[in-house]
């Protein structure tokens, strides 16, 4: 039986552990390096407006899922269900050598740039197989004045 209190326990199935919204994200030697992270609110000057998104996530694989080919889906959809952006990939990790079956955090990151039409609710969706989607809400607001 595990606890889920215990975030070092493999979970059931693979997920994704962390989902934020930032201005630029990379992973370089397996470490996830994020600028501008964890703002929800879009205000530019006027509309139609570019919005510098970048998606960063980590995904836990569970020990007895190393080597299992898996299909993550990312999007940003908005409040009508319309996709603004979509980016379907496969993930498939190996077991470290030196693991005693722990999980796997595989980190990766997403840049995009997308217009903006005019004031909404967005939302990144982000889900690995048939699992559970892990959402962030952005709004993207009237200019001020």
């Amino acid at each position: 039986m595990t606890d889920p209190a215990d975030p070092f326990l493999a979970p059931e199935r693979t997920t994704v552990d962390l989902l934020v919204a930032a201005d630029f994200a990379e992973v370089v030697n397996g470490k996830l390096y994020v600028m501008g992270a964890a703002w929800e609110t879009f205000r530019p000057p006027v509309y139609p407006a570019v919005m510098r998104l970048a998606i960063a996530l980590a995904v836990r694989v569970p020990y007895l899922d190393a080597g299992v080919p898996h299909r993550i889906t990312l999007t940003l959809m908005d409040a009508d269900g319309a996709e603004l952006v979509r980016v379907d990939g496969n993930l498939e990790t190996a077991r470290p050598p030196d693991s005693r079956g722990d999980p796997i955090l595989v980190p990766l990151a997403v840049n995009a740039q997308v217009e903006i039409a005019g004031p909404r609710s967005l939302e990144i969706v982000a889900r690995v197989d048939d699992g559970p989607a892990r959402r962030y809400p952005i709004r993207a607001l009237l200019p001020r004045g």
